[in-house]
């Protein structure tokens, strides 16, 4: 993984600040971003809106090639004017498979300017719930990584065309496709 050398710097001073953000895809209205600093802040030609309600639960460690998901919780504020009605009103939005990247903004903590955002999660929305907990309206979003469709039953695997597509002249999948089928005819009894 390359970093911008200034941040390098401080990463070997172990002088930097990291801040998170949420970048949501929505096909109806767009390109949403949130991070939990303060102020407005463009990355990219988005600009994320300071948001510090927003919580995400990180997938339980795994050991072995599983995918796991994500969930992010949204909790009504009346403080902030987030209300029930606010957080139902996702319901008209097309929320289904819309993507979501979670990633770290890394700041000079002396300029205070941003140095670098590395994602470090992608993956679309599965399904929203509405839950009412201890007398609060909270909404939870249930985010999938595109990895689980490696392990669906029936989904097509990894072919030499799909690899060179990621990185051209790897060889690694350049046979998958021409293992040999053997069929046996068994009669029983003899």
């Amino acid at each position: 993984m390359s970093y911008p050398s200034a941040l390098e710097a401080l990463l070997d001073k172990d002088e930097f600040a990291v801040r998170g953000a949420i970048r949501v895809t929505l096909p109806t209205s767009g390109v949403h971003g949130f991070w939990n600093g303060s102020g407005t802040i463009e990355i990219g030609g988005v600009t994320y809106q300071p948001n510090s309600l927003i919580q995400v639960e990180l997938p339980s460690m795994v050991m072995g090639p599983e995918a796991t998901g994500l969930r992010i919780i949204l909790t009504e504020s009346a403080e902030f004017g987030i209300t029930p009605d606010v957080l139902a009103s996702i319901e008209e939005q097309q929320y289904k498979a819309a993507r979501v990247v979670i990633l770290d903004l890394f700041f000079d903590p002396n300029s205070r300017s941003l140095l670098h955002a590395e994602p470090l999660f992608e993956g679309e929305i599965d399904t929203i719930d509405h839950v009412r907990e201890g007398g609060e309206t909270k909404l939870v979003v249930n985010v999938i990584t595109k990895a689980l469709e490696n392990f669906r039953d029936g989904y097509r695997s990894a072919s030499n065309a799909d690899q060179q597509l990621v990185s051209p002249g790897d060889r690694f999948f350049e046979h998958a496709g021409l293992v040999q089928q053997e069929t046996f005819k068994i009669t029983w009894p003899r």
